[in-house]
């Protein structure tokens, strides 16, 4: 049941809370190939035994992650957002996993909760006449209250199945009927927590995200054009590929500047709701002009509370291994870039100034790294720790994460630079900072038939 699930679902990150033997993680990663399981085991002994019980798997063992440790401790460690959870752990901590999940933001938009033994051997619905276990009665009553907890929720909808012990599947209710706000060539997407982000059709150009009303993160140039062929958006996210800059490392590199998916005006609509919205790019005559190469690119934008998140999922659609880099161009807003820093990239390798290949020119000393005003800032942290924290007059204000790309541009025109461009209104140098996941300083390398996800969150601080 559970492969089928994610067979139809396709999710991308799932959540685990209870993994035992593995089974039905197993399960879960054959039944689409695109996900990533995540699973939450209190034995340790378990995490060896089952990763060498996928010695000969490793298609498999690559996507399944195991965090060891009480379910309720794990999941307030846990980070960014997962399209399907699956929980069969301690039936009386049932009600407080989903609260957990709910209070921290866990649960993806449009992501599903499946719930295991919420029949518990007809415990929770027959007297202690017909106990065969005495002892599980403790646990039958628990999962009764879980269950009319759930049917009070004014946030969840449930369907129960009467699947062996059977199976709840929960889902937050949506709200009626609106729908994302789409002006011309523009979506606009609203998270019931207040906050809302606007991104364009064309390019898959994320333009703005408030957290809250009127807390603008996301700087854009007054003089930017939007949807102009042919023409990049100075502000907001663009997406860099399949090339960053002058790397031409990755084989049969297109050996454009950034790549063309930034000015592509032929990002289409795969799907959308309140909170999140999926475009996707595929190879056709036009791309095969600069790169002769099969691909779909579906990019999905998300809000959750108090943040946004960006995913790439790239197919290969060769015979051979398809390689690439690239990077999210994010430009974050600020009042003065010269009182941003950046923390989390201390004792990482870094190139001064950005060329055609990772030369680790040092390694980073300080806590902090700063942006310059009168010289340009353009740094490249190769193999970088997957979160950062932007502090402005040193106080924190955004956590910035990635997932499966290995390194950090930090980038800012300065001075020198800034009042020579031409979207830059002068001085509107000093208004971003860019703080960018990049996987550039090794290509991604995509077998023949298979997919490549990457994501990356900013939450607000």
């Amino acid at each position: 049941m559970l492969k089928q699930f994610v067979h139809m679902a396709k999710p991308q990150r799932i959540l685990e809370v209870g993994m035992f033997v593995g089974y039905g993680a197993v399960a879960m990663l054959e039944g689409s190939l695109g996900s990533r399981v995540v699973s939450l085991e209190i034995d340790p002994y378990l995490k060896t035994w089952l990763s060498d019980c996928l010695a000969e798997f490793p298609q498999l063992r690559e996507r399944h992650e195991v965090v060891v440790g009480a379910a309720l401790d794990s999941l307030q460690s846990l980070t960014g957002q997962f399209d399907m959870v699956f929980v069969d752990a301690n039936k009386s901590e049932y009600m407080a996993y989903v609260q957990t999940l709910l209070k921290r933001d866990l649960l993806a938009p449009g992501g599903t909760i499946i719930c295991d033994n919420i029949l518990y051997n007809g415990y929770p619905y027959t007297s202690a006449h017909f106990d065969s276990q005495p002892k599980r009665r403790g646990y039958g009553d628990d999962v009764r209250a879980f269950n009319k907890w759930v049917a009070d929720h004014p946030q969840l909808e449930q369907v129960m199945l009467p699947i062996r012990d059977g199976v709840s599947i929960l889902r937050k209710k949506q709200a009626l009927p609106s729908g994302p706000v789409a002006t011309e060539n523009v979506i606009e997407l609203r998270h019931a927590s207040g906050g809302t982000c606007k991104v364009s059709t064309y390019a898959a150009h994320l333009l703005s995200w408030c957290p809250s009303p009127g807390k603008e993160q996301v700087f854009l140039a007054e003089m930017a054009e939007v949807g102009k062929a042919g023409v990049a958006v100075r502000g907001g996210v663009p997406i860099c590929w399949p090339q960053f800059g002058a790397f031409e490392n990755a084989v049969d590199s297109c050996k454009l500047k950034h790549g063309f998916a930034r000015t592509s005006p032929k990002w289409s609509v795969l799907r959308r709701c309140e909170e999140s919205v999926s475009l996707v790019l595929k190879s056709d005559q036009e791309t095969r002009k600069s790169w002769a190469k099969d691909f779909e690119f579906v990019y999905t934008i998300s809000l959750g509370k108090g943040s946004v998140r960006m995913e790439m999922d790239v197919r290969n659609d060769n015979d051979t291994p398809l390689e690439f880099t690239g990077c999210l161009h994010s430009y974050w807003r600020c009042d003065s870039s010269e009182k941003c820093s950046v923390q989390g990239l201390q004792g990482c390798k870094f190139d001064k100034g950005i060329g055609s290949s990772f030369r680790e020119d040092a390694t980073e000393s300080r806590p902090s790294v700063q942006f310059v005003d009168a010289k340009e800032t353009q740094l490249l942290f190769g193999g970088a720790g997957d979160a950062v924290t932007l502090l402005e007059n040193g106080t924190p204000r955004l956590r910035l994460t990635k997932s499966n790309m290995p390194d950090w541009v930090l980038w800012n025109t300065g001075a020198e630079n800034g009042s020579g461009l031409k979207d830059l209104k002068e001085g509107e140098y000093k208004k971003y900072v860019c703080i960018e996941p990049c996987f550039a300083s090794r290509p991604v390398r995509v077998a023949p038939g298979s997919s490549w996800i990457a994501s990356h969150e900013a939450r607000v601080l």
